[in-house]
């Protein structure tokens, strides 16, 4: 029997194999001098780094499709003082123009009508349980005492304007005053 020419032992750490010698494939060049693709990582290595790229594209084309529906964009805005009563040209503007205001209108046409709302809010399909976000309503008030209580407490007259999700009015409500 032929004895085996010793090295002496082979380092180990923790039970794995010496890492500290290179196979001969991270050494391989192409033509243009460069190591082949992938270089000296592991499998391991490139799979984390694969995962990590399909996050980040998942995470950008939802981002990309909740922008296009406008949805995520609009943050919900609120009277914070009160009582709240409207100046009075901002008070004819409302009353005098809401009237004018036709379903299928879009949201720059009734802007121009009744200006910024005062309000803004998201509106969701009249389910009690996981309702979906059907469009998103703006509030134009001339008038609220309170910011709580019942509609008697809040004594509010203010007009009401429903959009789908495509910004399109969907219906126009008012109340608190007469229609003259």
């Amino acid at each position: 029997m032929m004895a085996r020419a010793s090295r002496g032992p082979s380092p180990q750490v923790s039970g794995r194999p010496d890492v500290s010698r290179e196979s001969s494939a991270s050494h391989q060049t192409g033509r243009d001098g460069l190591a082949p693709s992938g270089g000296s990582r592991s499998p391991g290595v490139l799979a984390e780094e694969n995962m990590r790229y399909f996050y980040v594209v998942i995470i950008a084309i939802a981002f990309s499709i909740n922008l296009a529906f406008g949805q995520g964009d609009v943050a919900e805005k609120s009277i914070k003082t009160y009582p709240y009563i409207a100046s009075e040209p901002r008070s004819a503007q409302i009353k005098g123009n809401y009237k004018k205001i036709e379903k299928g209108m879009t949201i720059k046409q009734v802007t121009q009508l009744l200006g910024e709302p005062d309000e803004i809010r998201h509106l969701y399909e009249p389910k009690i349980n996981n309702p979906r976000q059907i469009g998103y309503t703006h509030w134009y008030l001339i008038q609220r005492k309170t910011g709580h209580g019942s509609q008697n407490d809040k004594d509010e007259k203010l007009v009401r304007v429903s959009y789908g999700l495509d910004w399109v009015v969907m219906s126009v409500d008012h109340w608190g005053f007469d229609d003259k």
